[in-house]
């Protein structure tokens, strides 16, 4: 019983986990070949029965190539050799499955680039009083990031670069709208809005004599309350 455990051990080590050993080492695996003013494809079929390799590439990337190979290469790894014939062709190669080599074209992956943002400081006034404007609400359009100026009118907010714009609103004032331009601290001066401010005014108004209303009708219900009473 033992020994038919150990037959059937041994059988599946010689069946599953030797060849896969075998097939990851492939590219490990040193051999000695020649080349003698062999193109390309005829040194990738050389190496293929040298060292037990499968080669797959797209043709027309092979015929660009003109270069002829002469040279004697011992004890070399296959991978040194692939190594050795793709030198200064372009190409590069990658391993599947260690028998497999996928040859393709060297791909340049152009560098990303990161916007670089900086921040900016500024000073919202009134153009007319020559104030500080507080409370003011500052947009970046690249970013759609708002900030409001402090009591002084100042405020910090970060921007794409020099051409991004800043959209200064407050009310009773025009929108003003203000390129960031290369400058760390900007003065922004806002100008009254006759039509808004107008709005504001009537709006005031309005609630003051609701108010007013209001406190007349209070007013006159505590007198007919004192009336009933006495």
């Amino acid at each position: 019983m033992k020994e038919k455990f150990l037959h059937s051990c041994m059988w599946l080590l010689l069946c599953f986990i030797l060849p896969v050993i075998a097939q990851v080492n492939v590219l490990q695996q040193k051999i000695s070949i020649n080349f003698r003013n062999e193109g390309i494809t005829r040194c990738f079929s050389l190496l293929q029965a040298k060292g037990g390799v499968t080669f797959f590439y797209n043709p027309a990337y092979i015929k660009m190539l003109d270069k002829k190979f002469t040279a004697d290469l011992n004890n070399k790894t296959v991978a040194e050799v692939i190594t050795f014939l793709l030198k200064d062709t372009g190409l590069e190669y990658e391993a599947v499955d260690g028998r497999k080599v996928v040859i393709r074209k060297i791909v340049i992956k152009a560098p990303v680039i990161v916007p670089h943002k900086r921040t900016i400081s500024g000073l919202v006034t009134d153009a007319a009083k020559n104030s500080p404007v507080a409370r003011a609400e500052i947009m970046a359009q690249s970013s759609v990031s708002v900030v409001t100026a402090d009591e002084s009118g100042r405020f910090s907010i970060d921007v794409k670069d020099t051409t991004d714009v800043l959209v200064v609103y407050y009310v009773g004032n025009a929108t003003k709208m203000v390129k960031a331009g290369s400058m760390p601290v900007i003065t922004i001066q806002l100008k009254q809005d006759s039509k808004t401010l107008g709005a504001v005014q009537v709006d005031a108004r309005r609630r003051s004599n609701t108010e007013a209303m209001l406190l007349n009708d209070r007013k006159n219900s505590a007198m007919i309350s004192d009336g009933i009473s006495a």
